[in-house]
């Protein structure tokens, strides 16, 4: 009897092993199945501009571009900041471009030639207006190129006074 209980027991447990390994290899594959889904998914981003280190860069999924920008060591001082969203995530595939600071150029800096001045670029001349402007076309066609900017005195109309507004701003 001993025997015949010891068989049913080394039988019952072959068929509870026979049931159970398909079973706990079924679950080891679901587990690796996974972690594979578990890895960061990767994209590759381009960054380009006003950067320290402008170029390719393979990151995570699900960044954003403020750290695109720390990954690309920062901004340069010519960034133009308020126009970035920092906030924005990045896509696959894509090209992030910094732009530069927008200089207004200022109305000191530009020189009018006045030998070849049209009208229009006379008048934004402070004290000139469209009669004196025109004035200054026809003495140069009469009179031939102005030699220096003194000589824009010999037009009717522009005293010392409208001379001393103008004469940083235009040239011969």
């Amino acid at each position: 009897m001993k025997q015949t209980h010891l068989y049913v027991l080394i039988g019952g447990l072959i068929i509870i092993l026979v049931l159970l390994v398909p079973i706990l290899l079924k679950e080891k594959t679901i587990g690796a199945k996974n972690e594979v889904a578990m890895k960061p998914n990767l994209i590759q981003v381009e960054i380009k501009g006003e950067v320290v280190l402008p170029g390719t860069y393979v990151v995570k999924e699900g960044l954003v571009l403020a750290d695109l920008i720390r990954f690309a060591l920062g901004l340069t001082p010519e960034a133009e900041i308020d126009s970035i969203n920092y906030q924005m995530r990045l896509v696959d595939s894509t090209t992030y471009e910094i732009k530069k600071i927008r200089k207004e150029p200022s109305q000191e800096k530009n020189i009018i030639n006045i030998n070849t001045a049209s009208l229009i670029e006379l008048m934004t001349l402070k004290g000139i207006g469209e009669v004196t402007a025109s004035k200054i076309i026809t003495y140069r066609q009469t009179n031939g190129p102005f030699i220096s900017i003194h000589d824009i005195k010999k037009v009717s109309g522009i005293g010392e006074q409208t001379y001393e507004q103008i004469k940083d701003h235009i040239q011969t």
